[in-house]
């Protein structure tokens, strides 16, 4: 039998580790029919990990049993002492100095500090100026499943804030300048995760997203830029949110809203030549999309 394990060379005793270039620690499950018919249960992990500067050798490990006689209570005690060994090795990886860690939550989520920007559809457009303010909330059309409405939200650099909440009217920064004739403003660093930040305020962090508000609608985002020639640019790249029934998840889109990906490369969010940029909200009736912007 070959264990196809990227790293994973078999040896007599299975047990020799064999350093690869810093692949991703992964534990797969397999199981197999050995040439006499009977069930093999195996799982193996292997590598070289790398953490701010520690090197740490993860050997090739790999269980055969042979269920023979009582075969669904050998497996489920083999599979049992299987998760146990993952759960040792992940808690040693986890306790190493130097690596991040970013516990995900029962809602898809990191745990932690974080500004929250909820985006509200609404089919009645807001007349007054949404300015100032400690304010969280964009308000943009909602449209319906069969005819959307597009709202754009355009983006400066700076601290996490919102800057026009109204984007049925004038958009307006946090300066008091104007940026567009109509549409929302949000404020926020660049993002020195994915983008090339080449002066400005700048902080790196992840960006979540999930879809809240009544079942049935959908939005996407997309990030766009205006060139200095007149030119919009959208990203090939957008987010999609659906409104299902039960207990709705969030997802990472951190690449999705911070960048712009186009055939000929990927252009940062604030990079020079660029008069503007923002997200295009397009909405067929999701009533409540919740963004979390999560400090590195």
């Amino acid at each position: 039998m070959r264990a196809g394990f990227v790293g994973y060379r078999p040896t007599p005793n299975f047990r020799e580790a064999v350093e690869s270039p810093a692949p991703k620690l992964a534990f797969k499950t397999v199981v197999s029919l050995s040439s006499t018919g009977l069930p093999f249960v195996y799982q193996a992990h292997q590598g070289i990990l790398h953490f701010d500067g520690y090197r740490v050798k993860i050997p090739a490990v790999a269980r055969f049993v042979r269920l023979q006689g009582n075969t669904e209570k050998k497996m489920k005690k083999l599979l049992l002492l299987l998760a146990g060994t993952a759960v040792v090795v992940g808690g040693a990886i986890l306790s190493l100095p130097g690596l991040a860690q970013q516990t995900i939550t029962g809602n898809g989520a990191p745990s932690g500090a974080h500004f929250e920007l909820n985006i509200i559809g609404v089919s009645n457009p807001k007349t007054q100026p949404l300015t100032g303010g400690n304010r969280h909330t964009i308000f943009v059309g909602l449209g319906t499943k069969k005819q959307d409405v597009i709202t754009n939200i355009y983006l400066t650099q700076g601290g996490f804030s919102v800057c026009d909440g109204n984007g049925f009217d004038t958009a307006t920064d946090c300066t008091g300048n104007k940026v567009a004739s109509a549409g929302a403003v949000f404020q926020l660093p660049c993002d020195l995760s994915t983008d090339v930040c080449s002066g400005g305020q700048s902080q790196a962090y992840t960006v979540w997203a999930r879809a809240l508000g009544k079942p049935g609608g959908q939005s996407t985002l997309t990030t766009c830029g205006t060139t200095d020639l007149g030119a919009v640019i959208c990203s090939t790249d957008s987010v999609l949110l659906v409104r299902g029934h039960g207990q709705q998840t969030f997802k990472d889109v951190t690449k999705e809203l911070t960048t712009i990906n186009t055939t000929l490369g990927t252009i940062s969010l604030f990079e020079t030549g660029f008069l503007n940029f923002f997200w295009s909200y397009d909405n067929n009736g999701l009533r409540l999309a919740q963004v979390r912007f999560y400090p590195q």
